[in-house]
């Protein structure tokens, strides 16, 4: 299930909630990913006890935004297995010539397993 937001951080908490999610992938102006927010994060962004004058803020004000593991739609399972062990994530982003189409969840996995074991 992916969810896409550019605008401030209070748009990106109520795409969390709205669709029950646990993240979003965080894109700049020109659709390419650029980070991911997820609904743990308010708690290091609301460290200084300013989280409600944070929320009009644009994401990449407020977020150090790092490098996000992506795969290719043509990369194995096993990949992305070894990704999720290897990099501690909860979510790889599956990009086709730097554009986002997909996100894999640890529950993707756990689905694929019991459907197909």
């Amino acid at each position: 299930y992916q969810r896409r937001v550019r605008g401030p951080l209070k748009e990106a908490f109520k795409k969390i909630k709205y669709h029950r999610i646990s993240g979003v992938a965080v894109l700049n102006s020109d659709n390419k990913l650029v980070g991911n927010i997820s609904a743990s994060d308010i708690k290091y962004i609301g460290i200084e006890a300013s989280l409600f004058t944070k929320m009009e803020l644009p994401l990449s004000k407020i977020l150090p935004f790092t490098p996000q593991i992506s795969v290719k739609p043509t990369d194995t399972i096993e990949k992305v297995w070894k990704l999720f062990n290897e990099k501690r994530v909860h979510r790889v982003y599956v990009e086709e010539q730097r554009e986002l189409v997909g996100v894999i969840s640890p529950i993707d996995l756990i689905n694929l397993v019991d459907r197909y074991c």
